[in-house]
């Protein structure tokens, strides 16, 4: 089972690392991902782990894979690591602020902050531009 996991992850990388994020290149990789699952689904395992494992990918044999079908989804929770880091970080030294009736605003600056990382845009620039639409600031500032 991990070898066949391992094999179908190191030929993803392979095309995110050849043409990005891109769902018309990722979406070759399905049948390999089919092929998978039915292997794990029709095997008996006879260790622990791989009874647990063969239980936890049968579970989320719907969401796993799901960055195949769009363009610019991480296959891996970086993104999802770091913001919780960041909010970690914050939390800690601004013990006040997370009051319950400012939490909101503050996971909404936080929002549009990782946003402007991702994106690669000044977070400052994006405040002071009033705009309100990220994509449309995108574009302005890219013609």
């Amino acid at each position: 089972m991990t070898r066949h996991f391992t094999l179908l992850l190191q030929n993803i990388i392979q095309t995110v690392d050849k043409y990005g994020l891109k769902e018309r290149h990722l979406r070759k990789h399905h049948r390999e991902v089919d092929t998978f699952f039915e292997e794990v689904s029709n095997t008996i395992y006879v260790s622990e782990v791989s009874k647990q494992y063969q239980v936890r990918f049968e579970k989320n044999r719907n969401t796993l894979f799901t960055f195949l079908d769009y363009d610019n989804v991480s296959w891996n929770n970086t993104y999802a690591e770091h913001a919780i880091k960041l909010l970690a970080t914050h939390r800690n030294k601004n013990i006040d602020f997370f009051r319950a009736s400012r939490i909101e605003e503050y996971l909404r600056i936080m929002s549009i902050y990782q946003t402007c990382q991702y994106k690669e845009v000044s977070f400052l620039k994006f405040l002071l531009s009033k705009e309100t639409d990220m994509d449309e600031y995108c574009r302005k500032i890219c013609n």
